[in-house]
């Protein structure tokens, strides 16, 4: 099963070019966990990826956090098994995050001014870090 730190190549909608997606909580009560992308272009640099952080990564990329999505780990990992497909939808797995990259990413969520407030609510309480930070 798939789990935190775990990563999978997914178009963001159909049609589009396939982007890594990485795992970065674990499941809720709907098996679905919070998952952000990779891309080379964005204006969000709050989470800067160079050569040599993961596989995947050939040129200095960032993490898109403003779509950040729950996304059901049984249908990616299914997917990926090729047992089924709803949507037409293609998965690949691909090599997982190092624990310092997954803590960079996740430090990323609740420092972007573009990620969803409901992701920072449910990613502080899993990770048990206060948000938003009191200030001083």
């Amino acid at each position: 099963m798939l789990k935190v730190g775990d990563t999978f190549l997914m178009p963001p909608k159909s049609g589009t070019v396939e982007h890594l997606w990485i795992i970065i909580t674990g499941t809720d009560a709907k098996g679905e966990a919070v998952c952000v992308n990779v891309t080379s272009n964005d204006v969000d640099h709050t989470t800067e990826l160079h050569v040599g952080d993961h596989r995947f990564i050939k040129h200095p990329s960032v993490i898109r956090y403003r779509t950040a999505k729950s996304i059901n780990l049984q249908i990616v990992e299914d997917i990926i098994q090729k047992k089924i497909s709803p949507t037409a939808m293609i998965c690949t797995s691909h090599q997982p995050c190092s624990a310092a990259l997954i803590k960079r990413v996740q430090e990323g969520l609740l420092k972007s001014p573009h990620t969803e407030k409901k992701f920072k609510i449910r990613c502080a309480a899993e990770w048990g870090v206060e948000w938003p930070p009191k200030k001083p």
